[in-house]
């Protein structure tokens, strides 16, 4: 929308095993804002990731944290 505003990224640069990645699903997993995230790694090869993070939120905004290590659930 109109009001849309860029938070940044999920993981930082360097922590996803490729150099791509894709169509990301993430699942909430309690009240505590602990959040897995499944998505696409591409190029070289394709594979399915789960990477465990956490959403922060405050009277400043709201962030995504910890998504450091990735996990590979299966490769084609």
């Amino acid at each position: 929308g109109k009001d849309w505003i860029f938070g940044g990224r999920v993981m930082a640069e360097g922590v996803s095993p490729t150099t791509r990645e894709w169509a990301g699903t993430p699942i909430l997993l309690n009240d505590n804002g602990d959040i897995d995230l499944y998505y696409t790694c591409v190029t070289p090869g394709a594979a399915i990731a789960k990477v465990r993070g956490r959403i922060v939120t405050s009277d400043k905004g709201v962030e995504l944290k910890d998504f450091t290590d990735v996990k590979i659930l299966f490769q084609a």
